[in-house]
């Protein structure tokens, strides 16, 4: 019997063919960023929020006049992007652009009660 030869797995490499390029315009300026065609808007802005300091429910994506959907993959209905893509991302309207400079909440945090241990006299 002839014993089997005994090959390394090959890893599949990775496609890089499947990613997608798209241009996103951030108010610092603009960024190329690949994503993978099934990726959703809601990927895109939890890897933007980094740039512009908002919360990704506080982003707004749009491409072309219209606002991009967040569960929809990018390359499907009703979002269709297409590699080399064109993306605005701001901050929706009224949103202060760095939370913790606002005044949302006019109370002062509550003081830490202390307890203090009586010593003996």
């Amino acid at each position: 019997c002839p014993e089997p030869s005994i090959r390394p797995r090959r890893r599949a490499a990775p496609r890089k063919s499947s990613a997608m390029q798209l241009k996103v315009v951030l108010p610092t300026g603009e960024v190329n960023v690949p994503v993978e065609p099934n990726s959703t808007p809601g990927h895109l802005k939890e890897n933007l929020k980094y740039s512009i300091r908002v919360p990704p429910k506080l982003i707004k994506l749009t491409c072309e006049g219209r606002e991009l959907d967040d569960i929809k993959p990018l390359v499907a209905e009703p979002n269709n992007l297409q590699d080399g893509a064109i993306i605005i991302a701001e901050a929706r309207e009224g949103v202060p652009e760095e939370p913790a400079r606002s005044p949302a909440s006019p109370k002062a945090p509550p003081q830490p009660t202390m307890i203090k241990k009586e010593e003996p006299p």
